[in-house]
């Protein structure tokens, strides 16, 4: 098990670790040296706290993905650990500035599946379709905010949502009546063309830029792998404090 080597990549002391786990330092230390195997629920605990997965505490696999900020990342090593502590930083930051951050790839797909299929139910209240094209649209803003690697001069969602609005595929894809009462709420401005996402500028001119992708479209394993390379560039191109 990958307890210890968790820990004081870390830098928890042991009786840190217990405190939090409510058991005893002896405990702990039996189960780093392998004398004694912790129960699920303590596994559970050490996963949440050092915010991995299962499998990587048990040695089932070398990378893990955060729970909250999405990124996968290798938990022992320092440059990936130190990678995650900066982009999950400025995950929550962003969380805290918008009210919501929609970055793990699996919960927002199925969030964004689920409200669609609400959308397209003309049966059902306006109000209702009104909120789940509101889900909808927050899973797409989390999309191009975390490509923009959670810039702290990212538009909007207001913003976003008008330039969405903007579009003739959107307009055609909500309705008359949806749709009205989205612009009548949010406006709409120009800046995405139609059909696509955000796109984000960089703000410095040598910096590498990507484009969102077409609504609905998923991104391929070249693609997520293209994020992950630029996000370690970002972070080491950044001057130390």
């Amino acid at each position: 098990m990958r307890i210890k080597e968790l820990r004081e990549i870390n830098d928890i002391q042991q009786k840190e670790l217990a405190a939090e786990l409510n058991i005893p330092a002896s405990t702990l230390s039996q189960y780093e040296t392998g004398k004694r195997e912790p129960n699920i629920e303590i596994v559970k605990k050490i996963a949440n706290f050092f915010n991995v997965s299962t499998d990587y505490i048990y040695g089932l696999s070398a990378i893990t993905t955060c729970h909250d900020c999405g990124l996968s990342y290798c938990p022992d090593n320092k440059l990936d650990l130190a990678t995650h502590k900066e982009i999950h930083s400025r995950w929550l930051k962003a969380k805290n500035k918008y009210g919501f951050c929609y970055s793990n790839y699996g919960e927002r797909e199925r969030i964004k599946a689920l409200n669609r299929n609400v959308v397209k139910d003309y049966s059902l209240p306006l109000d209702k379709r009104y909120q789940a094209q509101i889900e909808v649209f927050k899973c797409l803003f989390s999309r191009s905010l975390e490509a923009s690697n959670y810039s702290d001069s990212f538009i909007s969602f207001e913003e976003y949502v008008s330039m969405l609005l903007n579009q003739p595929s959107v307009k055609k894809r909500l309705g008359d009546e949806l749709y009205q009462k989205m612009v009548n709420k949010f406006g709409t401005s120009e800046g995405i063309p139609d059909g696509q996402t955000y796109y984000y500028q960089y703000e410095t001119s040598d910096a590498p830029t990507f484009a969102a992708h077409k609504d609905g479209e998923n991104f391929t394993p070249a693609e997520l792998d293209k994020i992950e390379e630029y996000k370690r560039l970002l972070i080491a191109a950044r001057p130390k404090e």
